[in-house]
């Protein structure tokens, strides 16, 4: 509270002396008057009833009196600050990637990073799936985890990333599954008649075999493409399929031992079987039975070979 009697006169011109008094306080109050020139203020500190007396003299002893009476009936708030700070997460950011049943998708965050150099630790979940389909992650809390689709349609997966203060950021990737891979089938014409599951079979030195891969078919229906080629062959050996795109080449074995050559893709580059020939001796003289383009001789055993392979 402040009184301020600066603008007191006297009408005689005459100087005027100032004087304040606390004439009462309330019993609680340790108040202390504060006078400065021509003005007087206090802090009421309880409340109360506070009387201030202002009293003016001239020379010549004329002067007045005032009392001011204060109330304090009421305290001022007393402010406080509550600051609540919740998780801080960026704005998520989202990806798109295709792929095909049965192929795993490597989901890498190796390349996440803070901007404060706060060490980071990650969580990956299937936020939605498609419907029957019993896919999981191979790590929850890697820097990389794989997703294997197991049925048509999309898959969400989400990573987190927290630094060691709380924040966070997102990542959501889609993968679109609209592809089964094909399954390839590949036969010759050697005898008996090879399939992915048959044993192995016995043909000359020298026998040309056409690699039947027109019976590979794709779930989808999609258009396959055809990628033959000889994993490994004998020492010396240069034989190799007809074409290394045709869906039945020709191929013929020209040196003993091991000679494999696969096999199909479709148009989403998915790999399916390996066709294996083996041949075993030199061309054997013509003579004793087994079929069309199987015969044996005196020279020794000749064998092709086909087999399921390993993916």
């Amino acid at each position: 509270m402040v009184v301020d009697a600066t603008r007191t006169k006297d009408p005689d011109g005459q100087p005027v002396t100032i004087k304040f008094d606390l004439l009462a306080k309330p019993k609680a109050s340790k108040v202390v008057l504060s006078v400065a020139a021509r003005s007087a203020r206090f802090k009421p500190d309880a409340a109360g009833t506070y009387r201030l007396r202002v009293r003016g003299t001239d020379p010549l002893g004329a002067g007045f009196e005032t009392v001011y009476t204060f109330v304090a009936d009421n305290r001022g708030p007393n402010p406080v600050l509550v600051a609540t700070v919740g998780e801080t997460i960026g704005t998520p950011r989202t990806a798109t990637v295709k792929a095909s049943v049965g192929y795993d998708v490597l989901l890498d965050s190796a390349r996440s990073s803070d901007p404060d150099g706060n060490k980071l630790t990650r969580s990956w979940q299937i936020v939605s799936g498609p419907s029957g389909s019993d896919a999981t992650l191979s790590s929850r809390t890697g820097t990389a985890t794989v997703l294997s689709p197991d049925v048509v349609g999309n898959y969400v997966v989400r990573l987190t990333v927290t630094d060691s203060r709380g924040a966070k950021a997102i990542f959501n990737t889609t993968v679109q599954v609209d592809n089964r891979r094909p399954v390839a089938q590949v036969g010759t014409n050697a005898t008996p008649d090879s399939l992915p599951s048959a044993p192995g079979v016995q043909v000359p030195l020298g026998t040309e075999l056409t690699l039947r891969g027109d019976a590979s078919e794709d779930a989808d229906g999609d258009v396959l493409a055809y990628a033959w080629s000889v994993d490994s062959r004998p020492a010396g050996s240069t034989a190799r399929p007809s074409s290394a795109t045709a869906a039945s080449p020709l191929f013929t074995p020209d040196r003993g031992r091991n000679v494999r050559a696969p096999a199909a893709r479709d148009r989403f580059r998915g790999r399916i079987l390996r066709a294996h020939a083996d041949a075993a001796g030199r061309h054997p003289r013509t003579g004793g039975g087994g079929g069309p383009g199987a015969t044996h001789g005196p020279a020794g055993r000749h064998r092709a070979r086909l087999r399921r392979p390993e993916f």
